[in-house]
C-alpha cells in the first residue's frame, strides 16, 4: 500500500499525519498519530454527509469519545494531499478541537449563538482554541492564508446558497483571522 507520511511539530509534540493513495474501505484514507494524543485518529472521506453536518471536515468520536475522527471531503484531502494552507489548516483545526476535549460539546454552533457572536464581533471560544492549536503547528501565517482559501472557496462553491448562513460563515473567519494576527 502506497501512502506519503507529513510530520509537524517535533520531539514529544510531533503530529505525523499518514496519507494513503487508495481507501482501506469505509472512506479510511490516512491515520494521525501523536505522543500527545490517547489514539490515532482515523482521517476519513465521507461524501454522504449533509451540507448541514459539515461543509469540508469536522471532528467525530464514537461513544464516549473513543475512535476519534476526521471527517473530510474528498475535495479537502486532495488539498492535505497537496498541502496547500486550506488543507493543513482546517485538518490541524480539527485535531486542535480533540485535543481541546471539544467532542460533543455542540452547543456553541447553534446558528442563533453564532449569530449572536457575529454581531459582537466574536467567535465562540472553542474556535479560538481550535485555531490556536493550529498555530502552534503550523504558524500563524499558514493559519490566516488557509482561513482566507476557505472563505474563498466558499465565497466560490455556496454562490447560490443560503445568503445569511454564507455571510455568518465568512464573517466568522474573518474574525478568527483578526483574532490570530492580534494574538
Amino acid at each position: 500500500m502506497q501512502y506519503n507520511e507529513i510530520e509537524f511539530g517535533n520531539d514529544e509534540n510531533k503530529i505525523t499525519i499518514t496519507l494513503l493513495e487508495e481507501t482501506m474501505g469505509k472512506g479510511l484514507m490516512g491515520m494521525l498519530s501523536s505522543t500527545i494524543f490517547k489514539e490515532n485518529i482515523a482521517l476519513i472521506i465521507d461524501e454522504e454527509h449533509d451540507d448541514e453536518d459539515y461543509t469540508f471536515a469536522c471532528l467525530s468520536c464514537g461513544k464516549d469519545g473513543v475512535a476519534p475522527r476526521v471527517l473530510m471531503t474528498e475535495e479537502l484531502y486532495n488539498e492535505l494531499k497537496k498541502q496547500t494552507p486550506m488543507g493543513k489548516t482546517v485538518v490541524m483545526h480539527e485535531i486542535g478541537h480533540y485535543y481541546n476535549s471539544d467532542v460533543g460539546h455542540n452547543e456553541d454552533n447553534s446558528e442563533e449563538r453564532r449569530r449572536n457572536l457575529v454581531s459582537q464581533n466574536m467567535v465562540c471560544q472553542k474556535e479560538i482554541k481550535a485555531d490556536a492549536f493550529a498555530v502552534q503547528y503550523l504558524g500563524k501565517d499558514t493559519v490566516i492564508a488557509g482561513l482566507e482559501a476557505l472563505k474563498e472557496r466558499i465565497i466560490k462553491e455556496y454562490a447560490d446558497y443560503d445568503t445569511e448562513s454564507v455571510q455568518l460563515s465568512i464573517r466568522e473567519l474573518e474574525i478568527r483571522s483578526n483574532i490570530i494576527l492580534e494574538s
